[in-house]
């Protein structure tokens, strides 16, 4: 007897029970969802765990709407090096109120990372991280380092956004626009993580976020190559396109 299964999962591949099996590395994957299918708790990262949801998050379309009471906490910790990746709406923001992405910023004195969009449209992207070390008066440093770039979307569309530390630098980037800077701080001082903070999608864990659409989030525990990023941001092209959506 031959059996047949079918199935309404959209991509070539169902080797998965989620059907998601993306054609680049998942090595040092600790997070990642797919919002628009629906699953606003999901881990589909090799042997995640689920997120914890706060408030109420709205699905809207291929995406969830998140601000200051409704977001996750993906109870994945904090790293030394780390990659975030976030596909998100360009928001409208103030210096007051940030919009925060994927963070773990506890304050000053516990900055975690965060990857974060701030200003008025086209609003700025930026990556903060804790690093430790000496500063530019010999004194030791322990304190938010971070990196800026000016991003291009106006009408508030989805953008492929990401941050990854490197340790000893900062590099950031708007892949939907071709926007991407590398930082490193001038100083002796290197990246450090509290593991027991953990990442939240859509909220901070002192401040507030504006209401913002995200449709996809990752985030892996190590530096991810320009061409490890280059291959998941056109696999994701390629899924929103299927999807009337363009990143």
């Amino acid at each position: 007897m031959v059996m047949v299964i079918k199935s309404n999962i959209a991509g070539a591949s169902i080797s998965k029970p989620d059907g998601w099996n993306p054609p680049f590395s998942t090595d040092g994957l600790k997070y990642a969802n797919i919002f628009g299918r629906g699953n606003l708790t999901a881990n589909l990262a090799p042997g995640g765990v689920p997120a914890i949801a706060y408030g109420n998050p709205t699905q809207k379309g291929e995406a969830f709407e998140f601000s200051t009471n409704n977001y996750l906490d993906t109870r994945v910790p904090t790293s030394e090096k780390a990659t975030l990746i976030s596909i998100a709406n360009n928001t409208d923001s103030t210096q007051a109120s940030r919009c925060f992405l994927i963070s773990s910023f506890k304050g000053s004195a516990d900055a975690g990372k965060s990857l974060v969009t701030q200003g008025p449209t086209p609003s700025a992207l930026y990556m903060y991280s804790h690093y430790k070390g000496t500063g530019a008066d010999g004194s030791p440093w322990s304190n938010a380092y971070s990196a800026g770039l000016n991003t291009l979307s106006t009408d508030r569309s989805p953008a492929f956004f990401y941050g990854k530390d490197m340790g000893n630098a900062l590099h950031l980037g708007d892949l939907t626009n071709a926007k991407a800077k590398v930082s490193p701080p001038g100083l002796p001082i290197t990246s450090f993580a509290n593991p027991a903070l953990t990442y939240l999608i859509g909220q901070s864990r002192v401040e507030g976020s504006p209401k913002h659409l995200q449709y996809a989030d990752l985030i892996f525990d190590r530096a991810l190559s320009d061409e490890e990023l280059l291959q998941i941001y056109q696999y994701f092209q390629m899924y929103y396109s299927r999807r009337g959506i363009h990143i």
